[in-house]
């Protein structure tokens, strides 16, 4: 990417404002760099959670597919939304950028002619259009976690009367670790997912 701006033409930068291309060099380089491994790592935890409840009772395959069936219905339609919001997100964050940029670099323009007040404003409403787009991502993922939470109850359920049922041909050792591993999976199965739709938000690019 720096090599692409250092051999690009002139009219790219009377194009693209700067705080354009200072958001892809900070904040869409440090989700790649520090955010998206750990975000990958929540989602493969998940992964490992469901793989031992099922190695232990087997019987829970036949529930988790009509809820695998509903969890990717969830992920599709809340990537949509999400996506777009998140492109949102970081289309108005980029006039903040752009703003505080060229006030710093005219300060001692803005100081001559006494416009303070005028560019505090404009700082501001930038600001507070950037809030506004980020809180409606914040709502939509908090959407998104009640739905699985619920799911992750059905899940718990399943389980706890799949034990019951089958309380004579399981040991306590067993019973004991898909419990555990089921309840471990009720806070971690709504943040693993929506950091796997995170990871899709992250590779992909944003205008």
């Amino acid at each position: 990417m720096f090599t692409s701006i250092l051999g690009t033409h002139v009219r790219f930068f009377d194009v693209n404002p700067i705080g354009r291309v200072l958001n892809r060099f900070s904040k869409d380089v440090g989700q790649l760099d520090s955010n998206m491994p750990w975000t990958f790592v929540d989602f493969i935890q998940i992964i490992g959670v469901v793989c031992v409840s099922v190695a232990v009772i087997p019987w829970i395959l036949i529930p988790v597919l009509p809820l695998l069936l509903i969890f990717i219905y969830l992920r599709r339609y809340f990537l949509q939304t999400s996506r777009n919001i998140k492109r949102l997100e970081s289309t108005t964050r980029s006039p903040v950028f752009s703003h505080l940029s060229s006030s710093l670099q005219g300060l001692w323009t803005i100081r001559a002619f006494g416009a303070e007040d005028r560019f505090q404003e404009a700082f501001d409403a930038h600001q507070d259009l950037h809030s506004g787009a980020w809180f409606l991502f914040l709502t939509t993922s908090r959407w998104f976690a009640i739905r699985l939470d619920g799911m992750c109850s059905i899940f718990v359920t399943i389980t706890t009367f799949g034990c019951l049922l089958l309380r004579d041909q399981l040991d306590a050792g067993s019973v004991g670790l898909a419990l555990t591993y089921s309840v471990t999976l009720m806070g971690m199965f709504q943040w693993g997912v929506r950091q796997s739709a995170e990871v899709e938000n992250m590779v992909r690019p944003s205008i």
